[in-house]
């Protein structure tokens, strides 16, 4: 991929140049690339990959309809990349639960488990949930994103009489709805 600079005579050109070049419009700047062979064999993973594209330019053209998720898209958008290539990337990445911090979870109400959670664009929802050793459900519910510490914060809402060896599941999903889940068992300290 050539990228035209300062060159009067390509410059804003879009289109095919004979049976060699492509030029596109892409960010202000005029990119020429190859002309693609289109004769080729797909193999059946390419054929995979293609259809999963084809899905997420299908959801990224819906969700672009929005005027706010256009403008929230748009706003993601650097270096040249479009709302729909933010949308592409969205639904193509999951999120990625990076740590449960269990440290101030003491089994009392009003103990907290704090959440670290990565994505490219953003992440809608963590929820957790805590069962007993025996696997018994203490509770389950939504963490709420704490923008000074950048994680979630789930606060306990029932009594755990037996924290050690309790598991904390936490499971974090963006807009696309690609999910991401991590469990910790709470150990002696």
């Amino acid at each position: 991929m050539a990228e035209s600079k300062n060159n009067y005579v390509m410059f804003g050109m879009s289109g095919k140049l004979g049976k060699l070049l492509i030029f596109r419009q892409r960010g202000g700047k005029t990119i020429a690339t190859a002309i693609p062979n289109r004769s080729n064999v797909f193999t059946e993973q390419q054929l995979e990959i293609q259809s999963k594209f084809k899905e997420a330019a299908s959801w990224a053209r819906g969700i672009l309809k929005n005027a706010e998720n256009r403008k929230f898209y748009s706003s993601q958008a650097t270096g040249g990349q479009s709302a729909f290539n933010m949308a592409i990337a969205d639904w193509f990445t999951d999120p990625e639960i990076k740590e449960i911090d269990t440290k101030d979870y003491t089994g009392v109400v009003g103990s907290v488990i704090k959440i670290g959670v990565i994505d490219i664009i953003k992440v809608q929802s963590v929820k957790v949930s805590i069962t007993t050793a025996s696997g018994t459900l203490v509770e389950e519910g939504n963490a709420v994103f704490d923008a000074n510490s950048q994680q979630w914060l789930y606060t306990a809402v029932q009594n755990n009489a037996t924290p050690v060896g309790s598991h904390i599941k936490a499971t974090a999903t963006d807009k696309p709805g690609n999910s991401h889940s991590l469990e910790k068992v709470i150990e002696a300290s």
